[in-house]
């Protein structure tokens, strides 16, 4: 009985060994070793990291693009809403120039109501038209601004007030040098009545 326990002791330790160099050579071999895993989880949490750093410098990007097309559409609407003042501000002074016009051709009435003022009266009356019409077109302009129309809109409406501002101006200029022709005619008239009064009145004398 003995014999057989001492053997089956040995063959415990035998067995006991051989799973122990088993279990070494296995660590030896198998990739999953600690080191193995560690280095694995090393090169994940780079991996990690670096993606971690795209998305930042990404999202950096972005925010610039960002920041720079909203940079841009300010400029862009600053742009147009001083576009829209300055056609503002020529239809207000060719308005003002109009009114000008309207009161000299009154005094011109007033001081001689022979010179005729109908062409010049008739010219302004174009003009302010011209005038109202550019008005209507700049406030196109300015609702187009507001509501973030395209560009094409916006062009159109800015070329139609242009357009109107340009014929009140032709229409004002017409009217200043009628009036000019029909008040220089007048005095050159009085002019050479007076000199042929003076010439008649000289030879008078002389006669004398």
């Amino acid at each position: 009985m003995k014999k057989y326990l001492s053997l089956l002791i040995v063959l415990v330790m035998v067995f006991t060994l051989s799973g122990v160099s088993f279990v070494k050579a296995q660590s030896a071999v198998d990739p999953t070793t600690d080191s193995i895993v560690s280095a694995e989880k090393e090169r994940a949490t780079d991996a990690k990291s670096a993606l971690e750093k795209q998305k930042e410098q990404r999202d950096g990007e972005l925010k610039n693009l960002k920041e720079k097309a909203d940079n841009l559409k300010e400029v862009k609407l600053k742009a147009r809403m001083n576009i829209s003042r300055s056609l503002a501000n020529r239809a207000a002074n060719l308005l003002n120039i109009a009114e000008r016009i309207e009161k000299r051709i009154g005094k011109i009435e007033v001081a001689d109501s022979t010179i005729d003022t109908t062409n010049a009266k008739s010219l302004v009356v174009k003009a302010k038209e011209s005038i109202a019409l550019a008005q209507a077109n700049i406030e196109k302009v300015k609702t187009a601004i507001t509501n973030g129309d395209t560009l094409e809109i916006l062009k159109t409406n800015i070329t139609a007030a242009k357009d109107a501002l340009k014929q009140a101006h032709t229409y004002l200029s017409q009217a200043v040098q009628d009036l000019k022709a029909k008040v220089g005619d007048k005095k050159d008239e009085v002019k050479s009545e007076k000199e042929v009064k003076t010439n008649g009145t000289d030879s008078e004398n002389k006669t004398q």
